[in-house]
């Protein structure tokens, strides 16, 4: 009879250690870890949101002439058939505003200088596209670009301010790119020599 006690009594003092070492196991890892475990489905999800966020933003763009061009734009660099090996320059203008003009007027004698070489695309915002002649305005500031009074300009620019970290969202903003990739860009007014520097690096190289 005493050897049965002794044995039931053994028994209840185990379970009852192991079940304090479960609780001090269990305390081991902080509560804050629980964010990183993930169930594969979990794991699946999360990298899927995280591909999605990646993908480019596709654009089609209207000039005044009547010409288009499509093209993508992920992270900082842009991507197109029409001008892949080329180095191309993005400026934000708008036609209200005198240094928007004067820019738009260097970018033109400079897309004259490397006609082979240059893409140059002015997205104009505000009430530019309010003019009612707009080539007519255009050609009298010698502006003879791809200008592009498109809807989706406002988007484009925001893409580009976001994707270059820039919170005042200056105008003019004038970007350049070697065969897609980012090169430089400028906030506000850029006298003709140094985008002329920029322009003539990127097509030595």
């Amino acid at each position: 009879m005493r050897t049965i006690t002794t044995l039931l009594f053994s028994i209840v003092l185990l379970t009852f250690t192991g079940c304090e070492d479960k609780k001090k196991n269990e305390k081991h890892f902080p509560d804050t870890n629980s964010t990183s475990i993930f169930t594969e489905k979990d794991l699946k999800k999360h990298t899927s949101d995280i591909n999605h966020s990646k993908y480019p933003n596709t654009f089609t763009l209207d000039s005044t002439q009547k010409k288009s061009y499509t093209f993508s734009t992920l992270d900082k660099n842009i991507y197109s058939n029409a001008f892949h090996k080329k180095t191309v320059v993005l400026n934000v203008s708008h036609l209200s505003n005198p240094i928007s003009l004067d820019q738009m007027e260097s970018l033109s004698k400079l897309q004259t200088r490397y006609q082979s070489n240059l893409v140059v695309i002015s997205l104009l915002l505000g009430d530019s596209k309010n003019i009612s002649t707009p080539n007519i305005f255009l050609n009298r500031h010698h502006i003879y670009y791809f200008v592009s009074l498109g809807k989706e300009n406002e988007k484009i620019a925001n893409i580009l301010y976001e994707a270059l970290q820039i919170k005042e969202k200056p105008i003019p903003l004038t970007v350049i790119y070697k065969e897609g990739k980012y090169y430089s860009h400028f906030e506000g007014a850029a006298p003709l020599e140094m985008l002329n520097y920029d322009i003539k690096q990127t097509i030595k190289k």
